[in-house]
This record gives structure tokens, C-alpha cells and sequence, in this order.
């Protein structure tokens, strides 16, 4: 049987609650302060908590958990060694997806990447993706500075450039600021333990909740028409 990590916050939570009810796996916590999930009698998951999802790539990893819903940047942050099953089209926006982008003051002379001076510091919530980026466009030189959160306010008194999740530019237009660069592009993963994916019937239940969430999405916009036609016509009404 499962043991299972559900992304708690305003972020996530909310809709996993709503799409393992879609797909007929009701959830609920086990009183109102508690993390602990309360599964269904038929389900394959047996125990389950709501975690921080951050917290959540390296509690798969160690085999504290089975499968997991998290976002893609916490696990490629994490640099945790777990399979990533599918994607799941569902999260704070429409698609699930977020961008970590690189900001600067508004009236900041910079415009791009390969304009950043050496030695530069970047406030960033994502260090880790963040040195990587810079690497990659041969600025190695950087300095990166770890922030748990509230990169914006921090540009441009405090630091020259930041880092942060931003899905419509929105908080950083209203901080004056203006995005440099996409960074990566992030978005909601179910993900496994590599050994619990070694175990068949393991596997088997994981596979089968893939489905599950997946066919929910994918049926999230079809509507189901069910009517009594003659045969003859049959045809021509599939075609309408």
C-alpha cells in the first residue's frame, strides 16, 4: 500500500484536494489542525500527509513517501534523485505553470543576461537553479545569495538584482521592477521513490493513480453526451 505527500499552502493544495475528488479518491484531513490525510477503504493509498512542498522531493528520495505532488522547480532545487512520472496541468494558474525569472529596478540600464557585471550578487529563492543558469551563460563569477522568500522587496535597496517565481509579471510590475530572464520554467509533477517503482505491485498503484489524475485533467474540458439514435443514423450524428 501507498504512502503518499500532498503539497500543503495556498499555492497547491486547494486543487489537489479538488482533482483526487474529481477522480473519485475523496481526501480530508484528519481533524482541522492536522496534516494527516484520510484516505477512502478502496484506495491504494493508505497513508498520506500534507507537507510543505519544498520539503517534499527529499522525504521521496529517502523513501519516507512513495509518490508525491510537488512543483518541478523544488525538485530540480533539491537536485533529489526521483523518478518524475507526468505532469499534471493544474496549480495556481490555468496550466500549472511558473517561471523563475531574473528582475532588476525598473530603471536599471540592464536589459540582459550578458550585460550583468563579474562579481555581481543575486538575491535568489532558487540558489541552486540560479549558479546553474549563470554557468550555462558563462558567469560563473556571480555571487548568489539564498532568500526564503520576499526577493522583491529587497530590489534594488538592498541588492542590485533578484530572483523569483512569477507567473504574470504582476508583483514585480507593481514593485517597479522588470524581468532580465526566464530562468526556468516551472510546473506541478507527480513524482515516485525509485525503489517503491522496483516493488510490482508498488508500481501497479502508482501507475494506476497516474491514470487516474491524468484522465481527470484530460476530461476536465469534454463534456459527456449520451442519446438514443437509430442506427441508420448513427454516422452522420458521430460526424455532427
Amino acid at each position: 500500500m501507498l504512502k503518499i505527500a500532498l503539497p500543503s499552502g495556498k499555492s497547491l493544495e486547494a486543487g489537489t484536494i479538488k482533482l483526487f475528488e474529481n477522480s473519485f479518491i475523496s481526501i480530508k484531513r484528519e481533524g482541522d489542525s492536522s496534516n494527516q490525510i484520510i484516505f477512502p477503504d478502496y484506495s491504494d493509498i493508505k497513508f498520506g500527509k500534507f507537507i510543505k512542498p519544498g520539503r517534499i522531493p527529499k522525504l521521496v528520495e529517502n523513501g519516507a513517501y512513495d509518490v508525491a505532488i510537488t512543483g518541478l522547480d523544488v525538485v530540480l532545487e533539491s537536485e533529489s534523485n526521483v523518478e518524475i512520472c507526468t505532469r499534471l496541468t493544474y496549480g495556481r494558474s490555468s496550466e500549472g505553470n511558473t517561471r523563475g525569472v531574473l528582475f532588476a529596478s525598473k530603471n536599471d540600464t540592464i536589459k540582459t543576461v550578458n550585460e550583468i557585471p563579474k562579481d555581481s550578487v543575486i538575491l535568489s529563492e532558487y540558489p541552486v537553479l540560479t549558479k546553474k543558469f549563470f554557468q550555462e551563460n558563462g558567469l560563473s563569477d556571480v555571487v548568489v545569495v539564498a532568500s526564503v522568500g520576499s526577493v522583491e522587496a529587497e530590489v534594488p535597496d538592498q541588492y542590485r538584482f533578484g530572483l523569483c517565481l512569477s507567473e504574470t509579471g504582476k508583483s514585480l510590475r507593481e514593485n517597479n521592477l522588470k524581468e532580465i530572464a526566464t530562468v526556468f520554467t516551472s510546473y506541478t509533477v507527480l513524482v515516485a521513490n525509485k525503489e517503491s517503482l522496483k516493488d510490482k505491485n508498488k508500481r501497479e498503484a502508482i501507475n494506476a493513480l497516474k491514470r487516474s489524475l491524468l484522465g481527470t485533467l484530460e476530461a476536465e474540458p469534454c463534456l459527456l453526451l449520451t442519446m438514443n439514435v437509430p442506427l441508420a443514423s448513427q454516422d452522420e450524428v458521430i460526424e455532427l
